[in-house]
């Protein structure tokens, strides 16, 4: 408990530190430069592919700077332990320590969030105040964060949980958007004296067709490719086998019941998008799988099966997982404040709930709508001048709403940088070629197309369910 304590201490101190520089700058200096909000936040995303870069690079491959450095012994030095399990507690505490000090910079950015001139500058002040938290989280020992760690895992499943609604939602979002346009182009065309289009005549549904048949072909062909790999291994991949068969069962059963009207007919993109994204998750569980002649990253060389260990795969594997995680973090907190019922000011308008009296697609589309009629017949003109002028304009001027939000989950993507990075802490090899190799990844994985299902199963039967299970709600 003391050592929790310091490390609570040492962040409180760092946190105090900045908050009394970005104080003595602000008395000190009459005028500052504020950045735009996009310009903020592609700050805060740089902040996060550079941490995640530097926590995979310390792990595979600065573990060993760690050896004789006091705060990393306990659990990593005992007696017994191996080389290669020490290298690699090494290199996960060091994983730790860098997700728990850009956790805690983005705590401090949601304290400092109240503050709109504080959230939009003083990036010099913000950089050193990162740096003291990154420097100072070395210090700290081991069971800080054996004890991080275990919060970390359920901090994880919660963000992972919010990636799947985000997605669900925005399914939802295009349906309604491409659907609304088609509509709109039909009314026009009957109000203008015309015979109301038919498929081949609007653009619209043509491009929802497209969109829907792409997304059909990528689920079906990832699915006959699974099979036959699978199929074919070299290792005895009946769990692969069951998965793929699940998976394609059940994106059969929700997009035959988003079709029918007794769910509400909620057309085929929503259930393919989900599907495609099951698929993605399927395949990348097949890539996390320990055994390797069933892991479709690994070969076989002289009888020997092993991982891709050149470099250029390796740096190529690390720079992937650096953005992946980078964009998951700022898609997850882009959107939240939307889901939740408000913006952060991105453009200068207050911002309605997904789920409301105007839905996102449909506010989108009066959006257009209203630039259209303020264009008139030369539409584009006035409509480039609202975007080089007054949206910008808006932008600047207004004020911040919901931004403690967007770092609120900024946070917590960083403590899922923490489970990610090291395999959910089951990780016991210090190569870099076995990153995102291990049954803990692969049950996790597995488990997430698993509730995206269950979560988009509930979208189509909440409806019908409503009036018994949770009166008061509509969720039409």
């Amino acid at each position: 408990m003391a050592s929790i304590a310091a490390g609570a201490a040492t962040s409180a101190a760092c946190c105090a530190a900045g908050a009394c520089c970005s104080t003595v700058t602000a008395c000190c200096c009459s005028r500052h430069t504020k950045s735009s909000r996009r310009a903020t936040k592609v700050f805060y995303l740089m902040i996060v592919v550079i941490s995640v870069i530097v926590a995979l690079v310390l792990r595979y491959y600065g573990k060993d700077m760690f050896v004789h450095v006091y705060s990393f012994q306990f659990g990593c030095g005992a007696e017994g332990s191996t080389g290669n399990f020490q290298q690699a507690c090494f290199g996960n505490q060091a994983v730790f320590r860098v997700s728990f000090a850009l956790a805690v910079f983005f705590i401090c950015m949601m304290l400092g969030s109240m503050s709109d001139a504080f959230d939009r500058s003083y990036w010099g002040i913000k950089i050193g105040m990162y740096l003291l938290l990154l420097v100072g989280s070395f210090f700290i020992p081991n069971e800080v964060f054996n004890t991080y760690a275990d919060i970390a895992r359920v901090v994880s499943a919660l963000f992972l949980i919010l990636s799947v609604i985000i997605l669900v939602d925005f399914a939802y979002v295009v349906q309604e958007y491409l659907t609304g346009r088609a509509q709109k182009y039909s009314e026009e065309m009957v109000s203008a004296g015309y015979d109301e289009p038919g498929t081949c005549s609007n653009s619209w549904l043509i491009v929802y067709l497209v969109v829907a048949f792409v997304l059909g072909v990528t689920v079906l062909g990832s699915l006959i490719g699974m099979y036959a790999f699978a199929v074919h291994a070299t290792g005895s991949c009946g769990g692969s086998i069951s998965l793929l068969s699940l998976t394609l069962i059940a994106g059969l059963i929700l997009t035959v019941m988003s079709t029918l009207d007794m769910f509400g007919g909620r057309g085929l993109l929503p259930p393919l998008v989900v599907w495609a994204y099951c698929c993605y998750l399927v395949w990348s569980a097949f890539t996390s799988n320990p055994t390797l002649g069933c892991n479709p990253l690994a070969s076989t060389v002289n009888g020997v099966t092993t991982l891709d260990d050149s470099p250029g795969q390796i740096v190529l594997g690390l720079v992937i997982t650096a953005f992946s995680l980078a964009y998951a973090a700022y898609s997850a907190a882009s959107s939240v404040p939307g889901i939740m019922g408000g913006g952060d000011g991105d453009d200068g308008e207050t911002s309605q709930p997904l789920i409301g009296d105007k839905p996102e697609a449909e506010r989108l589309t009066a959006a257009e709508d209203k630039d259209e009629e303020a264009g008139g017949s030369d539409g584009e003109a006035p409509r480039a001048a609202a975007g080089a002028g007054g949206e910008g304009a808006a932008e600047e001027d207004a004020p911040a709403k919901r931004t403690w939000l967007y770092h609120l989950v900024m946070c917590t993507a960083s403590i899922y940088m923490a489970m990610l990075l090291t395999d959910w802490g089951s990780n016991t090899q210090a190569s870099a070629a076995t990153q995102g190799v291990s049954s803990a990844a692969m049950t996790v994985k597995i488990l997430s197309s698993v509730i995206t299902m269950v979560l988009y199963l509930w979208t189509l039967l909440a409806p019908t369910l409503a009036p018994k299970c949770c009166p008061g709600r509509d969720f039409s």
